[in-house]
């Protein structure tokens, strides 16, 4: 049952901002989530959360940092 319910949740899910959306995630957290890192939760409850972050590296970069920029060898070393 776990993992149908699962499935309404994208891999990744970052929580920021607004409190509401915040505890709705804690909540799902408790029953279907996984915390993986810092305000960063999965859905995927059976890879490793390095692969996991590994795969979303650069959509969870883009919401912790938005204005961050990614160039010369530090864009290199994530291909």
């Amino acid at each position: 049952m776990q993992k149908k319910e699962s499935k309404n949740w994208p891999e990744v899910v970052i929580s920021l901002g607004d409190k509401s959306v915040s505890q709705s995630i804690r909540r799902a957290a408790k029953a279907i989530l996984r915390k993986i890192a810092s305000k960063i939760y999965s859905s995927n409850l059976e890879d490793t959360p390095e692969n996991i972050i590994k795969r979303h590296r650069y959509q969870i970069l883009g919401r912790l940092f938005p204005s961050g920029v990614i160039s010369h060898r530090s864009a290199l070393d994530g291909w």
